[in-house]
C-alpha cells in the first residue's frame, strides 16, 4: 500500500524550460518597445501642431487679427496638451498592464514551484520513513506504545496488527502490551485490514490508528498536498 500526492492545482509541471510561459526579456523589450513608440507618437503630434500653428498664425497675421492670433495660439496649445497627454496615457495604460500581467504570471510560477518542491519533499519523506521502519523495529513499537498510553484509562484495549507484523514481532509487542499501567484486559489482535507499517489501537466507543498511511495522509493535509491510496 502506498500513499501517491497529487496537486489541489491540478496543473502539469512544465519543466524547467517552461516555466509557465515566464519570460522577463519578453517583457522587458516589450515595455521598451512601448516607450519609444509613446515618444515618437508624441513628437508626431507637436510637430504636426506647431505646423498647424504656423499656419493659423500666418493667416491671422495676414488678416490683421491680433484677437484672433491670440485665440490661436491658445487653441494649438490646448490641442497639443489634450493630444499628447492622450497618446502618453493610452501607452501608460498599456505598459501598466504588461506590469500587471509580468507580477501575475511571476507570481503563478512560484506558488507552482512551491507546490512541486513541497510535494518532491513529501515523496522523499515518505521512502526514508519506509526505509526506517523496515530497518527499525522500535519506531513501530513505540507507536504501539504511544497509541497504548493514550487509552490506558479504557477498561478492555485491543492491539490490531497485520499478522506479518504478529509472525515478526509478536514477544516485543507482547511484552507492551502486558507492562504495567494497562488495563488487565488488554490483548493483541492480527487484522489483515492494518497495514504491515502501523498500528491500530482499539477500545470501546474509539480507536487510534497509526498505521503509516494514515499518518502521511494527516500530514500531507496539514501541509495542504492531497494522497490517494493505491
Amino acid at each position: 500500500m502506498s500513499t501517491i500526492l497529487k496537486s489541489k492545482s491540478g496543473r502539469q509541471d512544465p519543466g524547467f524550460s517552461g516555466v509557465a510561459g515566464f519570460n522577463l526579456d519578453d517583457f522587458a523589450n516589450r515595455a521598451s518597445q512601448e516607450v519609444a513608440q509613446a515618444q515618437q507618437t508624441a513628437a508626431a503630434i507637436i510637430k504636426q501642431a506647431h505646423a498647424d500653428a504656423e499656419a493659423i498664425q500666418q493667416q491671422a497675421r495676414e488678416a490683421g487679427r491680433e484677437e484672433g492670433l491670440k485665440e490661436a495660439n491658445e487653441v494649438i496649445d490646448q490641442r497639443v496638451k489634450v493630444a499628447v497627454d492622450s497618446a502618453v496615457h493610452s501607452r501608460l495604460a498599456t505598459l501598466e498592464s504588461a506590469i500587471d500581467q509580468l507580477w501575475e504570471t511571476e507570481n503563478d510560477w512560484l506558488q507552482q514551484w512551491q507546490q512541486n518542491t513541497l510535494e518532491i519533499a513529501f515523496e522523499v519523506a515518505q521512502k526514508l520513513t519506509r526505509n526506517a521502519i523496515n530497518q527499525n523495529d522500535e519506531i513501530l513499537l513505540g507507536w504501539a506504545n504511544e497509541a497504548l498510553d493514550a487509552v490506558r484509562g479504557a477498561r478492555k484495549i485491543t492491539l490490531a496488527v497485520h499478522p506479518e507484523t504478529l509472525s515478526v514481532l509478536g514477544q516485543q509487542l507482547d511484552r507492551v502490551v502486558r507492562r504495567p499501567g494497562l488495563p488487565q484486559e488488554t490483548h493483541i489482535e492480527p487484522d489483515e485490514a492494518v497495514e504491515p507499517m502501523g498500528v491500530v489501537v482499539r477500545q470501546e466507543g474509539g480507536h487510534i490508528d497509526l498505521q503509516l498511511s494514515t499518518q502521511l495522509e494527516k500530514l500531507a493535509q496539514h501541509l495542504g498536498l492531497q494522497s490517494e491510496e493505491e
